[in-house]
């Protein structure tokens, strides 16, 4: 918008905050879900992996255990525990996969491990026949 506007963005920023102050509007935070896209397509996962991703994170145990934790982390996480478990196809890297979700590659390994924790126990939704709109 700044651009297009020619205004300098810390003023639009600042009209933006002074709004949300004085209509009194409540910002939700954001869901991994918000991440989820972005950072699909900057690691050329296909349509498959975004899909049971999203899955994934609408999933009552994930969103568990996303509280406290990065969005674009946990969002980074479903995407590589998906594609870890797919026989073929590309897999990005841990380290690619935080570039694109502006996360570490600890934090995905550390929430994967938690995923791979609910995996075991039965606790993530198994909905990968989910037939794609």
């Amino acid at each position: 918008m700044a651009d297009v506007a020619r205004v300098d963005s810390d003023a639009i920023n600042n009209a933006y905050t002074q709004l949300n102050r004085e209509l009194e509007l409540a910002i939700p935070p954001p869901l991994p879900q918000d991440f989820l896209p972005r950072i699909a397509s900057t690691i050329g996962a296909g349509n498959y992996i975004e899909q049971r991703a999203r899955e994934l994170l609408l999933c009552p145990a994930v969103g568990r255990l996303s509280n406290g934790r990065p969005p674009s982390g946990v969002a980074a996480a479903a995407l590589y525990h998906v594609q870890q478990a797919e026989t073929d196809g590309k897999r990005a890297s841990q380290k690619a996969i935080a570039e694109a979700g502006f996360t570490s590659a600890l934090t995905i390994r550390t929430i994967w491990r938690k995923l791979q924790e609910l995996e075991k126990e039965g606790k993530l939704c198994d909905n990968a026949d989910t037939t794609l709109t």
